[in-house]
């Protein structure tokens, strides 16, 4: 029997449609023909849509107020749930995900699935239109990719802000002879770096390119928020992002008392702290013992064994955090996914957060670095790059190795008669996929008043994820269910979350390096000789 428990929608041929085009642009809900089961491609299944409930208020019915919240901050102002099509139910993966089972699949001759199944093998290319992906797997996959791209979009305008700051900083620091002595290292680690910006004609470019881009970082959830809705109302489609009109209870869960789930939620979330003080530890500790050796004891160490440990703590994390949430027994599907993407996007952000604050107050007592005397800007900047080499490196080269093992295990228990393939699959969950291009866009928020360069980082790591992700689709993960909904309350709220922690966040966040530099006032004020002309003696060790 296959593994595989639904059929995706555009391989049942509705009635009437005749399987062309035109018959499914006239089609908006999808019957299961009970009475002679077809696997018929649907010529155009990207025209698709669910059946809308009985009591759904529809856009042109919102008035003035509904219609900005839900545009501009991806409010909830309705319910976008979708209407159960006959034949039907639903179901949900281990990630908490909604989709449709058919009701009639264990009725069928298994080969017959099995045939049905080859037909969903799609052979796309790598480099195929987001429009032949739409079509293949649904608005949801669409939508995702289409973000990542929008991401790019918006780094690159970051980058052209911070052109407008680097430029200038380049243009007086040549005339100046400031970087005459530079190695290359040092071109890369400290004159793309704020601790470089001693002239003071750069000032005013600085400041205010910088309260530019923190600007954007802020107008890019409702940016995005009305790019979903235009997106559903231009297609006449309906953005089901909040799944299927059904009751989500998880019912072996339901039995389960008020104080018991107390106890777990306690639990659970005592483990996330311990996890991120076995980072900080584990981060201070190797770090000691590297410097025991003097030739290993510089900048570049440091933030490469750093950034290497937040990398590993986070993928540990990944694991555990699905069956952490298990454990709080969540009534409702909707809480385990809230919760679990919480857990997870939270875990990561704190992470970062509490190595600047060691590399604020620990770091150095333990190292023998040397650095411009008391100002930590190459430091934090050469900590970031890391983060980002290592986003684009071994976090890529991770997913697809751990894709490939999974996929050959479930080969080689496939000829032995046992579960089939795509049962060892890996999942591309949505949700875990779009947390890793928030983190991104994180780090170079955080990285963007310190070490501009990052935003250029940004856009390189976006590119490669983007081609990344498509090959572990097409080829190597389970075929996603189809969605027809965006996830445009999600990620409206976590690009904001993003742009307010890195504004607030102490103490290399946007809004203390702005205020501290502008007002003079403050540690790094009076640690970072900054616009004030090239100091007398400056030693970096790197």
């Amino acid at each position: 029997m296959s593994d595989r428990q639904s059929i995706p929608l555009e391989f049942y041929q509705p009635e009437g449609s005749g399987g062309s085009p035109n018959g499914a642009q006239q089609q908006q809900q999808i019957p299961y023909n009970q009475q002679q089961p077809q696997y018929l491609v649907q010529t155009d299944a990207s025209m698709m849509d669910f059946e809308v409930p009985t009591n759904y208020i529809h856009y042109a019915d919102l008035n003035f107020k509904q219609k900005f919240m839900e545009d501009m901050l991806g409010a909830t102002v309705r319910a976008k749930k979708a209407k159960v099509p006959p034949g039907f139910t639903v179901s949900y993966t281990k990630h908490g995900q909604p989709f449709l089972q058919s009701t009639e699949l264990e009725k069928l001759d298994p080969d017959d699935v099995r045939a049905a199944e080859e037909h969903t093998q799609y052979n796309l290319k790598i480099t195929c239109s987001n429009q032949e992906v739409e079509r293949v797997y649904g608005a949801g996959i669409y939508l995702y990719f289409n973000f990542i791209l929008f991401c790019i979009g918006i780094n690159f305008i970051l980058f052209l802000g911070v052109l407008i700051n680097m430029v200038p900083h380049y243009y007086y620091g040549v005339r100046a002879n400031h970087f005459k002595d530079y190695t290359i290292q040092e071109y890369i680690l400290k004159s793309l770096n704020l601790q470089s910006y001693y002239q003071e004609e750069a000032k005013l470019f600085y400041f205010w390119s910088t309260f530019a881009c923190i600007i954007i970082s802020f107008l890019m959830g409702p940016i995005y928020a009305f790019k979903i809705n235009y997106y559903f109302r231009k297609n006449q489609t309906h953005d089901f992002e909040d799944g299927f009109e059904v009751d989500d209870e998880i019912t072996k869960n339901l039995k389960i008392s008020h104080k018991s789930r107390i106890f777990r939620f306690i639990v659970s979330y005592t483990v996330f702290g311990l996890l991120i003080g076995v980072s900080a530890v584990c981060t201070v500790f190797v770090l000691k013992a590297v410097n025991e050796y003097r030739f290993l004891t510089n900048i570049l160490t440091t933030s490469f064994i750093s950034a290497v440990i937040i990398r590993v703590i986070n993928v540990i994390y990944e694991f555990f955090c699905m069956y952490l949430t298990r454990f709080e027994k969540h009534r409702t599907w909707t809480n385990f996914r809230n919760h679990n993407t919480l857990k997870l996007f939270v875990f990561k952000i704190i992470n970062v957060i509490v190595l600047y604050i060691l590399r604020d107050r620990i770091f150095r007592n333990i190292t023998n670095e040397e650095i411009s005397p008391g100002c930590p800007f190459v430091d934090v900047g050469s900590q970031l790059l890391f983060i980002l080499v290592l986003d684009l490196t071994i976090q890529n080269i991770w997913e697809i190795i751990y894709s490939v093992v999974w996929a050959r295990i479930g080969k080689m228990f496939e000829k032995k008669g046992k579960k089939g393939t795509d049962y060892y699959k890996p999942e591309f969950d949505l949700a875990d996929e779009y947390i890793e291009i928030l983190y991104r866009q994180f780090i170079v928020y955080l990285g963007l008043p310190i070490f501009p360069i990052v935003t250029l980082f940004g856009i390189v790591c976006n590119f490669v994820e983007y081609y990344v992700d498509r090959f572990r689709l097409f080829k190597i993960c389970k075929r996603p269910h189809r969605l027809q909904g965006s996830m445009k309350k999600f990620l409206s709220f976590y690009l904001l979350i993003i742009s307010v922690v890195c504004v607030v966040t102490y103490p290399y966040g946007s809004g203390w390096v702005l205020i501290q530099i502008g007002f003079d006032k403050g540690y790094l004020s009076e640690n970072c000789p900054l616009f004030e002309g090239y100091p007398n003696a400056t030693t970096v060790t790197i």
